[in-house]
């Protein structure tokens, strides 16, 4: 709870109308409660100035307006010059009343699931608030600060960015006690214009960090120097897959055929073993990472393990769908960009059966867009895919790097509709591994949607 009268002196705002508390915030009339702070923002198409009236007959306590703002009600309006900035500061200040654990992760690739191990994880020591959904931008997350409550120990925070400042800006608003760079790889080029700018701007998250803060490095990455240099007057936990002078290091691992795997790793103090449900060496990487976070944080070598075994995959995100005896199927249809695309690859080429790699285009690459997709082909040839299926407006840009690899020995097909795909797919005879990818707009699951709706595998799982 805090009063409109405090947040309005912590910001250095005008108030208008009486003083109130309020118990949450929000920016969405279609989801106000009674009680909540109702955070006007502006878009490029929208302007929820226009709902304040609405808000407030929806049983918002008070609102945070623009100071140009000229309808009067008799309800507290807090008056910033932008409710955009008014936001993040709103949530810095909800943040200052507890004292709780931050936890901040970014990365190309994978910051998404080691936020879900390290919540996993930290669960197991006490009430943990994550980052829910996509929620890691500069609404997102001070969105997220403001679900804090007394009761939590620990806030774990994802941070994503599409141009250099974005991190600068969340990290400071929350100043975390552990803060991650997972991977430094070309995801969002188009807003940064070289992946040196892309670490350039990951790195942001570490000089934020509070006193005494630690720096969680990835000795395996191609920025790990760098981070190291600009992380030397921080606290430092490294983790690595081969490095052993690593505080966190991976000892052995193994797979079954649907790729999840059991590791031994070695942290101080503790040898652990872990078996995941969740699929692909890459996981094993994010788990060194999360492992790495939980020892920054002193948990306990049974809350990792717990933590990291209680896990499952959601649909969409290399999710394992057994459909027939023969055939598997798996959904990592949520989204795709160069690096993610190319570790499914890996991914595919390490399981049983004939592999079937099913893509539609990535979206957001900015001018090598074509050159893109088509190393993507010569990739998946690259790495004895057998079989790939494309749609969309790139797939044929797919289909000539696959087809310039003069070792190729897969077949290579461009379909026109998702209906297709799933027919070619379920035409196939035999054993077979399909993976099926694409960015947000192509839509992707849609591909597994038309399979599932077949009579010969409705009835088969």
């Amino acid at each position: 709870v805090m009063l409109i009268s405090h947040l309005a002196d912590q910001i250095g705002a005008r108030l208008t109308g009486g003083d109130v508390d309020f118990t949450s915030v929000s920016t969405d009339t279609r989801q106000i409660k009674p009680g909540d702070l109702f955070v006007a923002l502006k878009g490029l198409n929208f302007d929820a100035h226009e709902f304040v009236d609405l808000a407030f007959r929806s049983g918002a306590a008070a609102a945070m307006v623009d100071c140009n703002f000229e309808q009067s009600f008799e309800h507290p309006m807090v008056r910033v010059k932008d409710t955009r900035l008014g936001l993040g500061q709103l949530g810095k200040t909800w943040l200052a009343q507890f004292d709780v654990s931050k936890i901040a992760i970014t990365g190309s690739c994978g910051k998404t699931s080691v936020k879900e191990m390290v919540a996993a994880i930290l669960a197991n020591e006490g009430d943990t608030l994550a980052t829910q959904g996509n929620l890691n931008n500069d609404i997102g997350v001070p969105l997220t600060l403001c679900r804090i409550k007394q009761h939590h120990r620990f806030a774990v925070i994802e941070m994503g960015a599409n141009h250099v400042g974005e991190i600068a800006y969340v990290a400071a608003l929350v100043e975390p006690h552990v803060a991650l760079v997972n991977n430094v790889g070309p995801a969002h080029l188009e807003g940064f214009g070289s992946i040196d700018n892309v670490a350039q701007a990951k790195s942001e998250i570490y000089e934020n960090l509070a006193n005494n803060g630690i720096a969680v490095i990835n000795l395996d990455d191609d920025y790990a120097d760098y981070f190291l240099n600009k992380t030397r007057n921080k606290v430092q936990m490294t983790f690595s897959a081969k490095d052993q002078s690593a505080d966190v290091w991976l000892r052995s691992s193994s797979s079954n055929p649907l790729g999840q795997y059991q590791f031994e790793v070695h942290c101080k103090g503790d040898d652990l073993s872990i078996q995941l449900s969740l699929i692909g060496a890459h996981n094993v990487n994010n788990a060194l990472a999360a492992i790495t976070i939980a020892k920054a944080t002193n948990c306990s070598a049974q809350a990792i393990v717990k933590g990291l075994e209680s896990l499952h995959s959601v649909p969409g995100r290399l999710n394992p769908l057994q459909l027939t005896p023969q055939l598997r199927v798996i959904d990592d249809s949520y989204n795709a960009n160069p690096a993610s695309i190319r570790s499914a690859i890996d991914l595919l080429s390490s399981l049983t059966g004939t592999t079937c790699l099913v893509l539609g285009d990535m979206a957001e690459l900015g001018d090598d867009e074509v050159q893109q997709h088509r190393e993507i082909g010569q990739y998946a040839a690259e790495k004895g895919i057998q079989n790939l299926y494309v749609t969309g407006r790139f797939a044929q840009h797919y289909l000539q790097g696959f087809q310039q690899v003069a070792s190729a020995t897969g077949d290579a097909v461009e379909l026109d509709s998702h209906e297709q795909v799933a027919s070619a797919l379920l035409a196939m005879a035999g054993d077979r591994t399909v993976l099926v990818k694409g960015s947000r707009s192509a839509a992707m699951e849609k591909v597994i949607d038309c399979i599932k709706r077949q009579p010969q595998i409705e009835g088969s799982h």
